[in-house]
C-alpha cells in the first residue's frame, strides 16, 4: 500500500474553503427547516436553493484551484484545523 502524502496549505485558502463548506451546510439546514413550514412561500425556498447552487459551485472551484496550486492529484481530504491536505 502506498504511503499517504501530506501538504500544508495557506491559511487564506484553507479559511476560504472552510467558510464555503460551513455556508453550504448552513443553507442546507435552512432549506430543510423552511421545507417543514407550510407557510413559507416556494419563492423564498427557491432563493436559498439558488444560493446553495452558487456556493456549491464556488466551493468546488476553490477545491479544484487549491489542488492545482499545490499539485494535488487523486483522492484527498483537508483538515481545517491543521490546514493539512492528506492525499491518497
Amino acid at each position: 500500500m502506498a504511503d499517504k502524502k501530506q501538504v500544508t496549505i495557506s491559511p487564506d485558502i484553507c479559511n476560504y474553503i472552510e467558510g464555503l463548506d460551513y455556508e453550504i451546510k448552513a443553507i442546507q439546514n435552512l432549506i430543510a427547516f423552511l421545507l417543514r413550514d407550510e407557510t413559507v412561500s416556494r419563492k423564498n425556498i427557491e432563493y436559498y436553493e439558488e444560493k446553495l447552487t452558487e456556493r456549491t459551485a464556488e466551493f468546488e472551484l476553490a477545491k479544484t484551484e487549491m489542488a492545482s496550486q499545490y499539485d494535488i492529484k487523486g483522492k484527498w481530504s483537508l483538515d481545517y484545523a491543521t490546514r493539512v491536505v492528506t492525499i491518497g
